[in-house]
């Protein structure tokens, strides 16, 4: 199975998701991680830029359903970003991504 994994570039958020990833990789199956320029070693899609950490100040003074909204947008944004350079990386692996 292809596995995509997307997680802020914070070591609270990565490490965990990098030990994951890791004992998937350890049952065959195969991992990247998206729009993220460090795994800790393991595959990754760099991204162009980081707009949750270039938005974080914005997001630290929203509250309430401002700041869910504020973040809903950015994070539909960069899964549609994130959703077309997978598909290039798997196609230039030589695998097909369904």
């Amino acid at each position: 199975m292809k596995l995509g994994f997307i997680c802020p570039n914070i070591p609270g958020h990565l490490n965990p998701m990098t030990a994951l990833a890791r004992h998937l990789q350890a049952r065959n199956h195969e991992v990247v991680f998206l729009y993220s320029p460090n795994a800790n070693g393991l595959p990754c899609v760099p991204g162009e830029k980081d707009d949750m950490n270039v938005n974080r100040p914005k997001m630290s003074k929203l509250e309430g359903q401002g700041a869910l909204a504020f973040y809903c947008g950015v994070a539909a944004k960069e899964t549609e970003v994130i959703s077309n350079r997978c598909q290039k990386w798997w196609r230039r692996q030589g695998s097909k991504f369904s």
